[in-house]
């Protein structure tokens, strides 16, 4: 079962060392809205120099009045040399289906004082589920689909083909978002239902859908009796038909919560980016974005090889959107060889968290009218999603 907690504060890997609750405290249980900030009720303890907070996803209580964190803990320390110290906090819940805790020990030390007595308060942050970051985690989006004619007589369709791992029957939706509008009720859905070890697929699933056009793919698997929504092995392939019968197709990843293509803001300091490569003009070069469950600020920044930002351009979007424009289509420069695009996104519900609009650069050659797609992903050992809870819910324990 895997649990993963996302603190907006210093993360330092410890264990807390067994110690007694502070005189005139006891265990305290706290609600809180996903995301909402909010400070622990701790007590001021006279002669404390520092306070150390321990926070633990694997936790129990302990009835004894002692503790020992251990599992997946994290601590860090703040100074509070008169009154309470003040330490504040904002936690996300992606189950969509119940609230999730996060168990919390605040230990009073003072490392100057052999003869003080460290002492802990302890907390239970009850934290509800959040209606917009949950959409997210029980979904693997398609960022680019299509069944379409464009230029130079190239024909495009997608294939797609769902695998059931299971050892039980699974079924959902396979849902297109067209391009150049938000995602809605009314949009073309594809049920599917697979047995066990099973497959399921479509050589032009828009098609399918008695759609056209260029566009997005939901796969929304439906919750199972166990509480959790099975995902299915997803492959997409868009396909460009050539005029002598043959084919040529690309990958376009199935990007859930914690892949490393999840959003366009990064926890540290590298943003996604693109390099335009393409000196013979042999290419049709476009960018294009699929937006996730929260509407976004989305941000391009050209920038030439000597770092001399050329032009930034900011544009507002929904939820659930997909566009896709020639790369001259985004800019009011023209974008020169070798030149980097940097994107930059915020949520409008929830700033401070990753993620928000996956980007991606279309390459298509002028003759063959082969298609290939370049999404930038995050560096795996920043990864750090806004999952408090995911066990029955969010990873889909695929």
């Amino acid at each position: 079962m895997r649990k993963i907690l996302i603190l907006l504060i210093v993360w330092l890997a410890a264990t807390a060392e067994a110690t007694v609750r502070c005189p005139a405290t006891s265990f305290q249980s706290i609600d809180v809205g996903s995301g909402q900030s909010f400070t622990l009720p701790v007590a001021p303890v006279p002669g404390v120099l520092d306070y150390e907070i321990a926070r633990s996803v694997d936790w129990t209580i302990n009835p004894s009045e002692t503790w020992s964190l251990g599992g997946s803990v994290a601590t860090s320390r703040v100074r509070a040399t008169t009154g309470a110290p003040v330490i504040q906090e904002r936690l996300y819940n992606t189950a969509p289906d119940f609230p999730y805790s996060a168990y919390y020990v605040v230990t009073a030390i003072n490392s100057f004082d052999n003869t003080f007595q460290p002492c802990a308060q302890d907390f239970l942050v009850n934290v509800n589920p959040d209606s917009v970051l949950s959409r997210d985690a029980v979904r693997a989006v398609i960022p680019a689909v299509g069944s379409l004619r464009g230029a130079n007589n190239s024909t495009y369709r997608t294939r797609l083909t769902l695998e059931n791992p299971w050892s039980e029957a699974i079924s959902g939706r396979v849902v297109f978002h067209p391009s150049g509008q938000a995602g809605s009720a009314s949009d073309p859905v594809l049920a599917y239902s697979i047995n066990s070890k099973a497959v399921m697929s479509w050589d032009d699933v828009v098609a399918a859908m008695s759609a056209t056009g260029l566009g997005s793919l939901d796969i929304v698997p439906d919750r199972s009796l166990f509480g959790f929504y099975p995902m299915p092995k997803v492959r997409a392939q868009v396909v460009s038909l050539s005029s002598g019968g043959g084919s040529f197709g690309t990958d376009v990843p199935a990007i859930e919560m914690d892949s490393p293509q999840y959003g366009a803001v990064w926890t540290d300091s590298s943003p996604p980016s693109v390099v335009i490569d393409d000196q013979n003009g042999a290419k049709r070069l476009a960018i294009g974005i699929r937006t996730l469950a929260d509407s976004v600020d989305f941000t391009l920044q050209v920038t030439a090889p000597d770092g001399t930002i050329r032009t930034t351009v900011t544009r507002s979007y929904p939820a659930d959107y997909h566009e896709q424009r020639p790369v001259s289509g985004w800019f009011d420069v023209s974008v020169q060889q070798s030149d980097r695009v940097t994107f930059f996104a915020t949520r409008h519900s929830a700033p401070g968290v990753v993620g928000g609009v996956i980007v991606y650069l279309s390459e298509t050659d002028n003759v063959t009218n082969d298609v290939s797609a370049v999404i930038p992903e995050q560096n795996d050992n920043a990864l750090r999603q806004p999952i408090v809870q995911c066990s029955f819910g969010c990873r889909l324990l695929r």
